[in-house]
Parts: C-alpha cells; sequence; structure tokens
C-alpha cells in the first residue's frame, strides 16, 4: 500500500505486484494485508481515490464504504492502463444534474458538449503547444507526451507506462471532482450509447491540465525534479507518479473544479430559459 502524502486528502494505491494483497474494511478504514507482513490502516475520509495494481482481493464491503463515501476505486493492468472504474451511484438532484438532463433532450448534444471539450482543450493548451486549437485533435496522445518529454522518462517502456499512469491518474481525480460537483452517475458510467459518459471527457481535460502543471506551473520545475529524481532512483515510472502526487492533486482538482463551473455556466446558457427564446414574429406593426 502507497500512500501520498497530500495534506487534504490521500490517493490510496493497493499494490500486489511484488505479492498478493488483501484490502477489506475496518470499521471506517481500509485494512491493507500482504501476504507477508504486517496490516496497515488508512480512514476512508482521508482518501481522495484508489488505483489498484496487480493481485488484489477487494472485499464488496469495502467498496461499497467507499462509493458511499463518494471515493471512486480504479482498477489499473499491469502496464499502469486504467481497466475498471467503480464510481459512487449519487441520487441526490443537483443544478449540474438538471442541466445535464436538459442538454440531452436535445438532438444535437453530443455534437454540442464535443465543441465544449474543444474549446476548453484549446483554452488550456495555450502557451504549451504551438497550435491549441490543435490540443483536441493531439487528444490523450499529445498530452502524455509533453508529461512524458518533462519527466525525462528515457526508455521507450517506461515512458509509455508513464503515460498510462498519467491518463489512469486523470481519470480517478476526474471521477472524484465530478461525484463532488452534482455530476449524477447515468452521466459517469457509459450509457448503452458509450456517450452519457462525462469520465473521459474530464479525463482528457485533467490530463491536459496535469501537462500544463509540468510545464507551465509555479511548481513545474519541482514537478519535472520530482519525477527525473523518482525515475531514476527506483526505476518504477508508478512510483514516480505517486510521489509526485503531492505537488500535483492539489492544483489538478481545483482546476477541474473550475471546469465543472465552466461547463455548468455553458450548460445554462444553452439550455436555460432564455436559450430558445427568440424575438416574435413580426405581425406587420400594431
Amino acid at each position: 500500500m502507497t500512500l501520498s502524502s497530500e495534506q487534504f486528502e490521500t490517493h490510496l494505491v493497493l499494490d500486489g505486484r511484488k505479492q498478493p494483497l488483501t484490502a477489506t474494511l475496518f470499521g471506517r478504514a481500509v485494512a491493507a494485508t500482504p501476504a507477508v507482513g504486517g496490516r496497515q490502516l488508512m480512514p476512508i475520509h482521508r482518501i481522495s481515490h484508489v488505483t489498484v495494481h496487480g493481485q488484489v482481493t477487494l472485499d464488496a464491503a469495502l467498496l461499497v464504504a467507499c462509493a458511499s463515501s463518494g471515493r471512486p476505486v480504479g482498477v489499473a493492468d499491469a502496464d499502469g492502463r486504467l481497466r475498471a472504474l467503480v464510481v459512487p451511484m449519487g441520487v441526490r438532484r443537483t443544478p449540474l444534474a438538471d442541466a445535464l438532463d436538459r442538454l440531452g433532450r436535445r438532438r444535437d448534444w453530443a455534437e454540442r458538449l464535443d465543441d465544449w471539450r474543444r474549446s476548453r482543450l484549446s483554452w488550456i493548451a495555450r502557451g504549451i503547444i504551438d497550435d491549441p486549437a490543435g490540443a483536441a485533435r493531439a487528444g490523450w496522445a499529445g498530452a502524455e507526451t509533453l508529461i512524458v518529454a518533462a519527466a525525462g522518462a528515457g526508455t521507450r517502456e517506461r515512458a509509455m507506462r508513464l503515460a498510462h499512469l498519467a491518463r489512469t491518474h486523470s481519470m480517478l481525480v476526474a471521477a472524484r471532482v465530478l461525484g463532488d460537483g452534482g455530476c449524477p452517475t447515468r452521466w459517469m458510467t457509459g450509457a448503452a450509447d458509450h456517450r452519457h459518459d462525462l469520465v473521459p471527457v474530464f479525463g482528457q481535460i485533467a490530463l491536459w491540465r496535469l501537462a500544463r502543471l509540468s510545464v507551465r506551473s509555479r511548481g513545474a520545475e519541482r514537478l519535472r525534479h520530482a519525477l527525473a529524481r523518482d525515475l531514476a532512483r527506483s526505476a518504477r515510472p508508478d512510483r514516480a507518479l505517486e510521489e509526485a502526487a503531492t505537488l500535483v492533486d492539489p492544483p489538478l482538482r481545483r482546476a477541474l473544479v473550475g471546469e465543472i463551473g465552466h461547463l455548468h455556466s455553458w450548460l445554462v446558457d444553452i439550455t436555460g430559459p432564455l436559450a430558445d427564446w427568440h424575438f416574435p414574429e413580426d405581425r406587420g406593426g400594431r
């Protein structure tokens, strides 16, 4: 079990790659017990999200407790790619949920949402790539390339693993912030049409935000040094990303909260009471 030392909440990594690990619920805490070694406890209220690697046995009660507390759980494969995501099943009505429902009643909702995604990526990419409008075309790979270059990952294998882990991390942070922001579950789980899922949308925005943090933020130099140092020391990109989480997560989550605010404002603009208002037809004067 790896814990980042983030001040307000912790990214919990349950790592069963070196030896099997069992994770159960102990009161209101996660209890991680390796095949050899002592049990470690982490209160759920101190966890932001959970990433699972390798041979980890998860207790169903633990998954329920994490979901009930709004903590997403992601399962990654050996290469660091996200393979499964457990998100909270929220039922509360929120202004964001209402606005999304109004959006969903439009025939062109998917196209309009994609227009919004492209505009946000273009804005985020200003100053870090020559063609900000091309950020949407570059997609995930464009942001991953920037992050890998900032970290100096070295070999192709390590670079690919760091890119996968950065994407996984971004998706989990996106799921947590969306849940906190009032996004309903039906817009976070990928419906039958595979389009009603804001987690990949915000995951991509989060990844570009992470790339921007690694290139242009006030702490960019510290972040690059942390990634490079940990890669050189341990040759484990996952460990490097975990160590850098104390620099990454707080500003990344704040940025995504702002992005939810942008989304909500945009939704109100195009779906609110005045969105479809038009001047009455001229009936020939008074």
